[in-house]
């Protein structure tokens, strides 16, 4: 038997003819369309307003970090100082005005008016409104011949609310001589205003001019006797301070005037003097006193008795000084310094 392998024969694929698609499904088909383009657009309705806003604080954060960026970084606030400090810089300020105050009383003692002024309105600067610092500023400032000037630091003075009662009765004699002197009416009874303690040479801190180591505390004059003036000093020291007796010297110079011409002159006369306390040491806080006798002119001389300056001196320097009448201390000024044979 002969095999013979079969032939497969390739019928071409014959086109069926299409049907026409039913309307039904096309409007199927449209419809599920429209429908998913709606559900499109409503997640894009939703999410645009969160879009929107994101990149709102997108932009904004990123402006701030240019602004930021453009900005140069502030330097962090030191540390408020602690109350121990405050104490110690405040401590440092109140040494370094009392410095400057005793080196302006010191100038307005030898007359270095101007430089006083200068050092004082250092002080003020550093503490205004001081009633030290004005009370020896008006005085300054009278002794250079500007009144009004002074008469206005020690209304200033006199605003500040604790100042002691023996300071506030000073100045307001003062102010009251001042204004008497400017032609204005004083608010206060001016009768006060020729007490000897208003002519010291300088402030006084008890008792004692600032910056020295001796003062006059009071001093009496009276006619003991006919014919003879005794006139009664008391010296008193600065607290915690020794004092040398020996390095301290009163000189008191006392002033006649001539019954022809009015000249003014220093009397010639001797002037006996006496240390009524002992020991003369100045100790324990307490005054020395000094009794001086000097003996009035003859009513047949061509003079008479004026008026006395006195002075207190140590280690030669002139610490505080009193005269009667007052403008004798300007008219025949004490030495600031005494030589040493003197």
């Amino acid at each position: 038997m002969v095999f013979c392998p079969s032939v497969s024969t390739v019928t071409p694929h014959t086109t069926l003819p299409r049907k026409p698609l039913g309307r039904t499904f096309i409007v199927a088909i449209s419809l599920l369309g429209l429908f998913a383009a709606i559900q499109v657009l409503a997640v894009i309705g939703h999410f645009i307003p969160t879009m929107r806003q994101q990149l709102a604080a997108n932009a904004l954060r990123n402006q701030e970090a240019a602004s930021q960026a453009a900005t140069p970084a502030r330097p962090e606030p030191a540390p408020a100082a602690t109350s121990a400090q405050a104490a110690a810089h405040s401590a440092e300020v109140g040494k370094k005005t009392e410095r400057l105050v005793a080196e302006a009383a010191k100038s307005v003692r030898i007359g270095e008016y101007d430089a006083a002024l200068q050092i004082l309105e250092e002080a003020e600067a550093m503490v205004p409104g001081d009633p030290k610092i004005l009370q020896i500023k008006a005085l300054v400032l009278e002794r250079l011949d500007q009144p009004a000037d002074a008469a206005v630091a020690l209304e200033s003075a006199l605003r500040y609310p604790g100042l002691p009662a023996h300071d506030r009765a000073a100045m307001e004699r003062k102010l009251d001589q001042l204004s008497a002197s400017l032609g204005t009416v004083p608010e206060r009874n001016s009768s006060s205003a020729s007490s000897f303690a208003l002519e010291s040479p300088a402030i006084e801190e008890n008792g004692v001019p600032i910056g020295s180591n001796l003062g006059i505390v009071d001093i009496r004059a009276s006619d003991s006797e006919v014919g003879v003036k005794t006139i009664q000093v008391a010296v008193k020291s600065r607290e915690n301070t020794k004092i040398n007796g020996s390095n301290v010297k009163i000189a008191v110079y006392f002033y006649e005037e001539s019954t022809v011409d009015g000249d003014i002159s220093a009397s010639e006369s001797p002037v006996p003097n006496q240390w009524l306390s002992s020991p003369i040491d100045w100790a324990n806080n307490e005054p020395e006193l000094l009794r001086m006798q000097y003996s009035v002119p003859a009513a047949d001389s061509g003079k008479k008795y004026f008026g006395y300056v006195l002075g207190v001196y140590y280690d030669n320097e002139l610490q505080d000084f009193r005269s009667e009448p007052s403008k004798l201390a300007k008219d025949f000024p004490l030495p600031l310094f005494l030589k040493s044979a003197e």
